[in-house]
């Protein structure tokens, strides 16, 4: 019963990490392949908080 949770445990984790060691490198594709869309909520932001 304790060898269950420990796994469901261990998988998250590993999924965890997989997401986030392709977050950086998707990110670095599409700001190369369309800045304009990474720029825009970047810009956005502040925008609003200035109007």
């Amino acid at each position: 019963m304790s060898e269950s949770p420990d796994k469901a445990v261990e998988k998250t984790v590993e999924k965890t990490v997989d997401s986030d060691d392709k977050q950086p490198r998707d990110r670095t594709e599409s700001e190369s392949s369309n800045p304009d869309i990474h720029f825009e909520p970047v810009i956005q932001l502040p925008l609003v908080d200035i109007q």
